[in-house]
């Protein structure tokens, strides 16, 4: 939709801002002329002054990217995946015609970082709950994969929940469609450090070479969100710099003993234990697929 700033505004009330990424910034938006259509959306307006991700013809690539995978996912609507509502262009004729692009969504109440922060999850009563809300995430990824999309950047921020209870999975800027029948090298900077995999650790600095690899960066990095549930704080929050190696080393040091960096009141014995553990496991190969998991201890 073509809109000029004027006349958005005056469609548009812009209310609280929910999130400021390196691409984009997202408000709390209400509809002012149909309210009864959408009472409060989610509205992600991408920053015009981030030149990496322009390309010549001016639209942000981002947004081409992102776009792209959400109409697939809209095609293949799931209730644990964020709705893209419209995608607007935005003209500001005050200021030499300069133009804004902007994705409109539906709106979640809570991200699940601000629930974990707030110690929703973290006691042993609470076990149903981190249940309940995995098992929507690990529907939501098992979507994506079946229709060849991997996330690459699953925390707790990009995952919210709407004021019924439904988990929806959001920001799929990073996300990339693979031809599972061609070669899968994607760039291995993605993925929010503390959530990412350790296969996406392994590669070369210097010459930024692309690494080979598969929807098992998503697994690791659903497994790392039941650990933040688990311990009410990111798992691997000890690494505190954009560090590899430090991270690669808290990798080694879970997998060694998993107790040590889980509250004591969790019990090691649980199956939800043994999801931890299968979601986390070193070598993608070997770690548990969405559908897998569902399976084995959903009965899905």
């Amino acid at each position: 939709m073509y809109l000029t700033k004027d006349l958005f505004y005056k469609r548009y009330d812009c209310g609280t801002k929910l999130g400021v990424g390196s691409f984009a910034t997202v408000y709390l938006i209400r509809d002012i002329v149909h309210e009864q259509k959408h009472c409060h959306v989610a509205m992600k307006i991408f920053h015009k002054e981030h030149p990496p991700c322009i390309p010549v013809d001016g639209i942000p690539q981002r947004l081409v990217q992102e776009v792209k995978v959400l109409r697939v996912l809209r095609k293949h609507a799931h209730k644990n995946i964020i709705n893209l509502l419209g995608v607007f262009v935005i003209r500001d004729t005050l200021n030499n015609n300069a133009l804004e692009y902007a994705l409109m969504f539906e709106y979640g109440q809570h991200t699940l970082h601000q629930l974990i922060q707030e110690e929703k999850f973290m006691h042993p009563h609470k076990k149903n709950y981190r249940f309940d809300t995995i098992v929507q995430l690990l529907r939501g990824v098992a979507h994506c994969h079946a229709l060849d999309i991997i996330h690459r950047d699953i925390n707790p921020k990009n995952i919210v929940i709407c004021a019924n209870g439904t988990l929806k999975l959001i920001d799929f800027g990073s996300s990339r469609t693979v031809n599972r029948h061609r070669d899968g090298r994607m760039s291995p900077k993605v993925t929010t450090l503390w959530w990412r995999a350790p296969e996406l650790l392994s590669f070369d600095t210097a010459t930024r070479q692309q690494s080979l690899y598969c929807n098992a960066v998503d697994m690791w990095a659903v497994g790392c969100v039941l650990g933040d549930m688990i311990k009410g704080k990111a798992l691997f929050s000890c690494v505190q710099e954009d560090n590899e190696l430090l991270l690669s080393n808290a990798h080694d040091a879970f997998v060694a003993c998993p107790r040590e960096w889980l509250p004591s009141t969790f019990d090691q014995t649980t199956r939800e234990a043994e999801m931890l553990r299968g979601l986390l496991e070193k070598n993608p190969t070997a770690r548990l697929s969405a559908k897998a998991t569902l399976a084995k201890f959903y009965q899905e």
